[in-house]
């Protein structure tokens, strides 16, 4: 019932507002929308509990959904989220999940899940997966954000990782005060440094955070991002 309510929400409100957004399903209506200079709407789900069988899954994707969350902040019949334990993995029925996605050309989502989780992805997805909203570990040591060896993983294999502005991703001592852009800016430097140059884009999540770097008040307030990075020198082509 959850799943056919957030579903028909979600095809509410994109009718509702067809001369903004257009709700894609493939490469083909991405290209068709950017030509109607409207803005793409791909669905999404965040933490696969909401799919218990291939049923669901099956009705979500009929549906237009194209990329997944593995885990949320819990541990799941697929797998274990970061924050619980990061030694524990996908499960038999996890993987078995993973299979179905690719199946249907569904992308799979590693933000939140654990470490082991991610290893066991990487052992068994034979398609690109993504982190739609993690930083790098080696700047904020916090539990959400990618390891460079993980990162690395994910570019070989043509994945994307989105930039997440959460104030406690992008710094560690963010108790103390709050982060900045120039925070953001030394997460996207040192995944540049490192190979990101193809992988990068802005993860955000705008829907799950309750405060933005200093100075940032919505999503209008990204242009600070971008101007900060012109400062830093990256031109116009890498920012676009």
């Amino acid at each position: 019932h959850r799943l056919s309510a957030l579903l028909e929400t979600a095809r509410r409100e994109i009718t509702d507002r067809s001369n903004v957004i257009q709700l894609c399903r493939t490469g083909a209506e991405f290209a068709e929308a950017q030509k109607r200079c409207l803005t793409a709407g791909f669905l999404t789900v965040e933490g696969a509990d909401l799919l218990p069988n291939e049923h669901a899954l099956q009705k979500a994707w009929e549906s237009g959904v194209r990329l997944i969350t593995l885990t949320w902040n819990f541990r799941n019949r697929y797998g274990c989220a970061a924050k619980v334990d990061q030694t524990v993995g996908l499960s038999r029925l996890g993987v078995d999940f993973v299979r179905a996605c690719e199946e249907r050309s569904v992308l799979l989502d590693v933000s939140h899940l654990s470490d082991a989780g991610f290893y066991d992805l990487l052992r068994h997805a034979k398609r690109p997966f993504v982190a739609s909203h993690s930083n790098s570990r080696t700047i904020c040591p916090h539990f959400r954000n990618l390891t460079d060896e993980m990162f690395r993983e994910i570019a070989d294999m043509g994945g994307l990782v989105g930039i997440n502005l959460n104030p406690g991703f992008l710094r560690q001592d963010v108790e103390i005060g709050g982060a900045e852009v120039e925070d953001v800016v030394r997460h996207i430097d040192h995944f540049l440094n490192i190979g990101g140059e193809k992988v990068l884009c802005m993860g955000a999540d705008w829907d799950g955070i309750s405060a933005l770097p200093n100075g940032m008040e919505s999503i209008s307030s990204v242009t600070m991002i971008s101007d900060a990075l012109s400062a830093h020198g990256y031109d116009e082509q890498l920012l676009d």
